[in-house]
């Protein structure tokens, strides 16, 4: 096993252990949809309770080692708990997943293998709105490779546009505006 295997078997493993319902997105997920290009970490959205927060990241941080002196704060504050996965060295960051998109994400998440790891990772469509959410540059350049490559598969876009409206009420029409200009741009 490489250390992405180990690392996502591990996630998996004690995701389902301590009942957090999880879902792979970012890099890997952008691998898992046909996009071959490096990563240097794994993003996972977990289905947290904001109540729960404090107790899911204490229990995250018995299997690894946090990035930040006051790592529970830092989660707390901003819903990412940076760490990194000891015995490969690697960095993981686990977002607390308390929006209804964030549990949809969950709800549509597909059981995958990796090599041979398996694991859940978020949909297309969903690691293509929450690229556009990012909107940082390297999203933006995977939206677009992720439509090449997949448009002949069948990319749901009933459900891309339904979603990415939801987002005009929260101020953030600009997901819903480039959906649509990549939609028509790649002809779905």
């Amino acid at each position: 096993m490489d250390r992405f295997e180990k690392t996502l078997s591990a996630i998996d493993k004690i995701c389902n252990e301590l009942l957090v319902p999880y879902a792979v997105i970012g890099g890997v997920a952008v691998l898992i949809h046909n996009y071959r290009r490096t990563t240097k970490d794994v993003d996972v959205t977990l289905i947290v309770e904001i109540d729960e927060i404090e107790k899911v990241g204490k229990l995250l941080l018995k299997y690894f080692k946090s990035l930040y002196a006051k790592p529970i704060d830092f989660f707390e504050k901003y819903f990412v708990l940076p760490v990194i996965f000891e015995p490969t060295n690697l960095r993981i960051d686990f977002s607390a997943g308390v929006s209804e998109f964030d549990k949809s994400v969950i709800g549509r998440r597909k059981r995958v293998r990796f090599k041979s790891t398996d694991f859940y990772v978020c949909s297309l469509e969903d690691l293509i709105l929450y690229k556009l959410i990012a909107a940082r540059p390297q999203d933006i350049a995977d939206v677009e490779k992720l439509f090449q490559l997949n448009k002949q598969a069948g990319i749901d876009k009933a459900y891309l546009s339904k979603v990415a409206k939801q987002f005009i009420d929260l101020e953030r029409s600009d997901v819903f505006e480039k959906l649509n200009k990549y939609l028509q741009q790649y002809h779905l």
